[in-house]
């Protein structure tokens, strides 16, 4: 029976949090700004990003949205990481 990819523990999922996590890091925004910018608390924030609960969609747009950082160019690079299982540190994405 194939895995499922919607599991919090499949390596996508990972690699969807690593990246998102980079991107805070990369844009100096703090977990208890960006829970601000996000409309929730630092403490919800923290278990999306250790994957104890699962983002959604609109977590991740919302999320992208409070570092300025362009979704499509998110997509793309997250894309290149899952497909080709790239290790190399992303290019810088366009905030807006």
């Amino acid at each position: 029976m194939p895995r499922s990819r919607k599991s919090r523990y499949a390596p996508e999922y990972r690699t969807l949090i690593d990246l998102l996590i980079e991107l805070r890091n990369e844009a100096d925004v703090t977990q208890v700004e960006l829970a601000k910018r996000m409309g929730t608390s630092q403490s919800v924030l923290s278990k999306l990003e250790r994957g104890v609960v699962r983002m959604d969609l609109m977590d991740v747009l919302d999320y992208l949205d409070g570092i300025h950082a362009d979704p499509r160019q998110f997509l793309d690079i997250f894309l290149g990481r899952i497909e080709f299982g790239s290790a190399s540190p992303a290019p810088a994405v366009e905030r807006h």
